[in-house]
């Protein structure tokens, strides 16, 4: 019996590995992506309203380069804890990779997506990087923001997350510390 619990706990702790980021608990990107490929697929035949959110770290190189790579991480974690704290249960959060993350909002109207967008926006600063932390550095986040209102016809995944990243670099062309909605 207690050799069945071990091996119960050490496949639950391989299963956590392979889905979950280590540094911010988040899912992993090949776990977001598998989920997110079911979720598209249950949208469209349910008609399922959802929305997708693309976050970038505005000059997040300067912290690891002025403040030193583990203040770097301990930005990434204090990430992850937002964005469990400003999501719902149902959303699906994910490092994406360095210092992108990507949520998938499920069942979520395009003002509810914004206005989410914009609090993640606007709470990055303050809780990610605190002012006497930050050593006179100032941060923002610039979030890309797809509904599924806009998506004309059938859209293949690697097509809706080329759109995100396009307007997210358009975010960052743009003044950066916003959010874009992609049209």
């Amino acid at each position: 019996c207690a050799q069945s619990l071990e091996v119960a706990l050490e496949n639950c702790f391989l299963h956590l590995q392979a889905i979950q980021d280590p540094l911010t608990g988040l899912y992993n990107r090949s776990y977001f992506l598998y989920r997110l490929e079911e979720e598209l697929s249950f949208s469209s035949r349910h008609r399922a309203p959802f929305a997708l959110l693309m976050i970038d770290l505005d000059d997040f190189k300067a912290v690891n380069d002025h403040l030193g790579h583990a203040m770097g991480d301990k930005v990434l974690h204090r990430i992850g804890d937002l964005l469990r704290r400003t999501l719902r249960r149902e959303d699906v959060p994910a490092r994406y990779g360095g210092d992108e993350f990507i949520v998938l909002l499920l069942g979520c109207k395009e003002k509810a997506a914004h206005e989410k967008a914009e609090r993640i926006r606007s709470s990055f600063a303050t809780q990610a990087l605190p002012r006497e932390e930050a050593g006179g550095l100032a941060m923002g986040c610039s979030i890309s923001l797809l509904h599924s209102d806009h998506l004309k016809g059938e859209q293949d995944l690697p097509t809706l997350l080329r759109k995100l990243d396009e307007a997210l670099y358009g975010a960052k062309q743009s003044g950066k510390n916003r959010v874009i909605v992609v049209q």
